[in-house]
């Protein structure tokens, strides 16, 4: 594998619009967890419609490793707790599966088996996962954008990494994430914290936070051509004169509740997601986060749909 940089981001709840999903949904005879990756792979490989890696998953935190990958010639992978390690051109079926969240539907099914997520990489890449690609991107520095939760997915593999492997990766994740692999001390976290959000063009949200960060280090720091120690002092430099931004108070309400005003607001906003949800966030003082709430605004175009078709 050519270049000197390689950028790895995490998939997305968010699938390119009109894609259709293949439904995780375990055969209840499946006795192990292989007997499930098994069955899984089948269900994959039976959908005939496929897109490229980097055209099936949308949201910002794909946008900004995309932008990352160009801004630095390098080759873009995705951590994807369906699929396994894919290549940004990779084409791939659209599913519903997700690291994220005690409801995703990987939760119960690992339960069962008395698996964690790190046991279902394992099977799901079956050798293909990060010390598969720091081996073939020989010499390369890679640059490794994941909340924890997708942490979580490849911990078993950062646990087993030689030195002279964990030397050329940098990663970028939320303080959660940071707090995680303390123990890994051979593992350069780059010390991004809530500080960025004061930075001008690199506030977002929190799934997001680790792509942002790690553009930030391109960008502004140059980091990935300083060896890790020195990039690491460099990030917190940056950080210094920077002040945490205050969170607002937000009031969590009920899925129902919740779909009640993205009713109330779609004429408004036009229906628009990145609308509707500053206006929940800003306007309503709403928390909601992005995955739930897409899935809801989902929920609400459904029913508008429905009811513009009885009204025919």
């Amino acid at each position: 594998m050519d270049g000197s940089y390689v950028v790895v981001t995490n998939c997305t709840a968010r699938k390119r619009a009109g894609t259709p999903l293949v439904r995780f949904d375990p055969a209840p005879s499946a006795t192990t967890l292989g007997e499930v990756v098994h069955g899984w792979r089948a269900a994959l490989r039976s959908q005939s419609v496929a897109l490229p890696a980097k055209t099936l998953y949308v949201g910002r935190s794909m946008s900004e490793a995309k932008s990352v990958a160009r801004q630095l010639g390098a080759a873009l992978f995705v951590v994807s707790a369906g699929i396994g390690l894919v290549g940004a051109d990779q084409e791939v079926p659209g599913y519903d599966l997700s690291a994220a969240g005690a409801s995703s539907g990987l939760t119960p099914v690992l339960a069962r088996y008395g698996a964690s997520v790190s046991d279902w990489w394992g099977a799901l890449t079956d050798g293909r996962g990060l010390r598969w690609l720091l081996g073939h991107a020989t010499g390369a520095v890679v640059l490794l954008a994941l909340p924890a939760e997708y942490l979580r997915l490849v911990s078993g593999e950062l646990k087993r990494l030689k030195p002279e492997e964990s030397s050329r990766l940098r990663v970028f994740t939320s303080e959660v994430g940071r707090r995680m692999l303390a123990p890994l001390a051979a593992v350069p976290v780059m010390p991004y914290d809530d500080r960025l959000e004061s930075i001008p063009g690199y506030s977002g949200t929190r799934p997001d936070f680790p792509q942002r960060a790690l553009r930030h280090f391109t960008e502004r720091i140059g980091g990935h051509t300083l060896p890790a120690g020195v990039a690491m002092r460099e990030v917190q430099l940056a950080l210094s004169s920077c002040n945490r931004r205050s969170v607002p108070q937000r009031t969590r309400l009920g899925d129902d509740e919740i779909a009640d005003l993205i009713r109330r607001g779609w004429v408004a906003c036009g229906g628009n997601s990145s609308r509707l949800l500053r206006y929940l966030r800003d306007d309503q003082q709403v928390a909601c986060e992005q995955g739930r709430f897409a899935e809801l605004r989902r929920r609400v175009h459904r029913e508008l749909l429905e009811r513009e078709t009885l009204a025919e």
